[in-house]
């Protein structure tokens, strides 16, 4: 029965034994990765690499920690895990590539590699895209967006 809850919705889903919420503690853990492969990225320039580029990372998960980690990557708001998911749904171990300026908070553009690869799509078409779509649709203010 749980598993239908979650499955039906999962950004309201709480366990009624201790109040814990999965979605959000998937999103909070996603964004800390994301957080945690940003200073990597500058440790590794810091370092010296060549080029001034920092070093390579996979990250291999599960197709739903990809999707919250993907949204944050692209400074997208909470709310497309639910209503944007065909766009970024995730396999588990689904491979994708982003690119990210040094210092900069969100990735400039991102496409998937394996099992199908896709052309690069940047930052500021997903966000036009969610806005002409279920941004559009939805209520208005910062709570909604994710901001």
């Amino acid at each position: 029965a749980r598993w239908n809850e979650w499955k039906a919705d999962p950004m309201s889903f709480v366990f009624e034994e201790d109040g814990f919420a999965p979605f959000l503690d998937l999103w909070e853990r996603a964004g800390g990765e994301w957080d945690q492969l940003r200073r990597d990225a500058a440790d590794g320039m810091a370092g010296g690499m060549a080029g001034g580029v920092g070093a390579p990372t996979l990250v291999v998960a599960h197709g739903a920690f990809n999707r919250a980690l993907m949204l944050q990557m692209l400074d997208m708001p909470m709310v497309g895990w639910r209503d944007d998911k065909e766009r970024f749904i995730f396999d588990n171990c689904e491979c994708f590539e982003c690119e990210w300026l040094p210092g900069e908070p969100h990735v400039e553009r991102w496409r998937r590699r394996y099992p199908v690869e896709s052309a690069w799509s940047t930052r500021d078409f997903e966000k036009q895209r969610a806005t002409g779509t279920y941004l559009a649709a939805g209520p208005g203010g910062d709570a909604y967006r994710g901001i």
